[in-house]
């Protein structure tokens, strides 16, 4: 999305369009994944320093594809049994005492016990490609609301989840903090309203009226303070 006629279609969506966007470039990654490089050097070695975040884990085993990563898997589980008796082998011992450990695939393996140990902490990458997406749209945000049209599509959207609205907030001008701040507010006094009137309706005196949006509230209120995120979302599914 590199127009602001996307951002506009962003804008559309009943979710932060922040959010919204992770998701779907999330969904690409994956896509790239299973067509392309889930066996590639690159891709196993980053796995092999630190592997995936339970969230992203899951979301492969539960999709269409998960059992493509048995080759990738293959090498970074024998990769961690090297690391382990490494480290088991030299507990206690210097750099200079300690023993070189097998190599599964040569690139992977360092020979200092405090790398291999360092090398098992990097953050999932695909945690890391939802902060790169998050910061480049909202850059794009912020810039397209100098857009009349965009601000009031925002101030009619769910706006920005609480995250990425102190996230925006630190990056725009004053102007765009007062529309990002005046919409957020606009759409929390709804929402707030919305929730009173749910457990209005509770009450065994107004039971029998209606039901309306505000039985959605309490999903309002959790899209806007918490995000969104399409956990059951088979991502990567041509």
């Amino acid at each position: 999305m590199d127009s602001f006629a996307d951002i506009k279609e962003l804008l559309k969506q009943p979710y932060c369009p922040v959010c919204f966007y992770i998701n779907e470039s999330l969904d690409r990654q994956f896509r790239w994944l299973f067509i392309e490089y889930r066996s590639s050097a690159p891709f196993i070695k980053r796995l092999a320093e630190g592997g995936l975040c339970p969230v992203h884990s899951w979301q492969i085993i539960n999709g269409p594809h998960g059992k493509e990563m048995s080759f990738a898997y293959r090498a970074v589980i024998k990769h961690y049994g090297n690391v382990l008796r490494h480290l088991k082998d030299n507990i206690g011992k210097s750099i200079s005492e300690q023993k070189g450990i097998k190599r599964f695939f040569s690139f992977l393996f360092p020979d200092k016990k405090e790398d291999l140990i360092k090398k098992q902490k990097r953050s999932c990458p695909f945690c890391d490609s939802r902060k790169i997406s998050g910061e480049y749209i909202i850059d794009r945000l912020i810039k397209s609301l100098d857009d009349e049209e965009n601000v009031r599509l925002y101030r009619k959207s769910p706006g920005l989840c609480r995250s990425h609205l102190f996230e925006a907030l630190e990056a725009c001008d004053h102007s765009k903090k007062m529309v990002l701040l005046g919409a957020a507010i606009k759409n929390i006094e709804e929402i707030s309203a919305d929730l009173d009137e749910y457990f209005r309706k509770t009450d065994y005196r107004y039971s029998h009226e209606p039901k309306g949006k505000e039985q959605e509230a309490w999903l309002k209120a959790m899209l806007m303070y918490d995000g969104y995120m399409e956990i059951g979302k088979k991502f990567g599914q041509c």
